[in-house]
């Protein structure tokens, strides 16, 4: 059971680091990062942690200073550096929409490769996150 929770993570941050194709290569090479930090992080179900993978609940804030509205499928995370949670998942394949100078709060769910612990020290971390601007950028 513990090897299928973790083949259903890789699944999920493959989908997060991979974007959703063209228009996510796009946004990367234009250089769109935005800030934001952790408010706070739990861990659901302690008791039911396996492998090092917990579930996770956790509140981030997200600030986009471009003139665009993105869509963010996840962040980096920047400091504390935590070798086991490079990357944090916000939302699925469509992105969490965050308008233009704006600042949005959110409140993921997802399992984690990483311990109660390491969950935990996620609080205040800072967050570099890539938007997408959700535009098919395919040349035609």
């Amino acid at each position: 059971m513990g090897a299928r929770r973790i083949v259903i993570w890789l699944l999920i941050l493959s989908a997060v680091t991979c974007g959703s194709g063209p228009s996510a290569e796009v946004a990367g090479v234009s250089g769109i990062a935005l800030h934001g930090r952790v408010i706070w992080a739990t861990v659901l179900h302690p008791e039911r942690c396996s492998d090092g993978v917990c579930q996770a609940s956790y509140r981030i804030r997200i600030s986009n200073t471009s003139r665009r509205d993105l869509y963010v499928q996840g962040c980096e995370v920047r400091s504390p550096p935590t070798p086991a949670l490079a990357t944090l998942p916000v939302m699925g394949l469509a992105g969490l929409p965050i308008r233009a100078r704006a600042t949005r709060s959110w409140t993921a769910s997802f399992q984690l490769p990483a311990t109660p612990k390491q969950i935990h020290e996620l609080v205040s971390a800072a967050l570099r996150c890539s938007g997408d601007d959700g535009q098919d950028n395919q040349a035609a």
